[in-house]
């Protein structure tokens, strides 16, 4: 993740037909001492390392790839450069990162129709339902759109929501997309932070609203929790 070096996680791939977890490169802070000695490793790992990060960085020479994705690089630039200029660079540096975020929101909306990427998914929904079973936990899975994906829908198709209903009965799945959109002021639900939104106080209470019903719904069932 660009310029955050405290974004190593682990990695799950299908193998054989079998889940298989790769552990994060980083277990303990000592890590971060020799983290640059696995990294062609974990690029190799990484399948958004080509597909993606490689074709949003600006290395020399820099004029052909702003023109190659100006729509990307080219509105970015002109929000730092506007920033900058009128000395609001807090303000330019917000509506470029947005630019980033609706890439991303994009990108994350296609993967929704790549069969692969939906296949993991699955499996690892299916690992966390197993991981309960037997243990005294209920699990509940909770899909919580980003700003990006609800401004986006407006014009756009439901791309997720086709495949959280595949799922069948062995996950309860509580989709606040939604219930976020039609509370009004949705933008009120949110606040923004140095990487990205994030649901405020508020908005976190419209999550625990839907959610206590599902749970109290469980709870009841003769076989919750042993």
């Amino acid at each position: 993740e660009y310029g955050n070096t405290l974004a190593f996680k682990p990695r799950f791939t299908i193998e054989d037909g079998e889940l298989h977890l790769h552990r994060s490169a980083i277990g303990d802070p000592a890590d971060y001492k020799v983290y640059r000695q696995q990294l062609a490793a974990i690029q190799r790992l990484d399948p958004f390392y080509r597909s993606k990060f490689l074709r949003d960085l600006l290395v020399f020479p820099v004029l052909p790839r702003v023109l190659a994705r100006a729509t990307r690089h080219g509105r970015i630039l002109l929000h730092l450069t506007a920033g900058t200029l009128f000395r609001r660079w807090e303000v330019g540096w917000r509506k470029a990162f947005a630019v980033v975020l609706q890439e991303n929101a994009r990108y994350t909306a296609r993967l929704y129709r790549d069969q692969k990427a939906c296949d993991l998914l699955q499996a690892i929904i299916s690992r966390f339902v197993q991981s309960c079973e037997g243990t005294n936990r209920l699990g509940v899975l909770v899909i919580i759109p980003q700003p990006m994906d609800l401004e986006r829908k407006q014009t756009r198709g439901k791309d997720h929501q086709d495949f959280f209903r595949s799922l069948g009965d062995g996950l309860p799945v509580v989709d606040m997309t939604e219930t976020i959109k039609k509370s009004g002021d949705w933008r009120s639900l949110f606040v923004d932070g140095p990487l990205g939104p994030h649901l405020n106080a508020k908005g976190n209470r419209l999550v625990a609203e839907m959610v206590a019903p599902q749970l109290e719904r469980l709870l009841e069932q003769p076989t919750a929790l042993g």
